[in-house]
């Protein structure tokens, strides 16, 4: 299996374990310093780190809902340790009984078998952009530090 295989399977098992109310599943698949990120033009936006981190952001996402279900659209690998996840969000608001559906696209980084990014993004290109950048960040090489005598 390539490593691009091998990140889809990781990406895939954390959102088929979402899909079935599996929250230790996740947490299993999720890296302990995990970061999860939502950008400002979205609700529940910030970055959460760890096990904990994540247990909140879903655990306030999820409140504001009675039914919220993740169709998982497309999954693009990029570069050696990305994924891209198209999905369509289907919800029904929890006060008011409106339904509410709309794309979003998911961002995993993957490593050793475990996500250790995921971000959430209003458009594809967005999500692609942001691998993408991190993908360029891991190759450059590191700067030497500064030495003074």
């Amino acid at each position: 299996m390539s490593r691009a295989e091998q990140n889809i399977a990781v990406t895939q098992a954390a959102f088929d374990a979402f899909a079935r109310g599996e929250s230790d599943r996740i947490l299993e698949l999720a890296d302990p310093e995990v970061e999860i990120y939502m950008p400002s033009s979205l609700p529940n936006s910030g970055t959460y780190r760890g096990h904990a981190g994540y247990l909140q952001w879903i655990g306030q996402w999820l409140e504001a809902w009675d039914d919220f279900r993740i169709e998982v659209l497309e999954m693009t690998p990029i570069g050696g340790r990305h994924v891209v996840v198209d999905t369509h969000q289907h919800a029904v608001g929890r006060g008011s009984g409106i339904a509410v559906e709309q794309d979003m696209t998911y961002m995993t980084e993957v490593r050793d078998e475990h996500f250790v990014a995921l971000h959430l993004y209003p458009t594809r290109e967005e999500a692609v952009a942001a691998a993408q950048r991190r993908e360029a960040d891991s190759a450059a090489p590191a700067k030497p530090a500064s030495w003074s005598p």
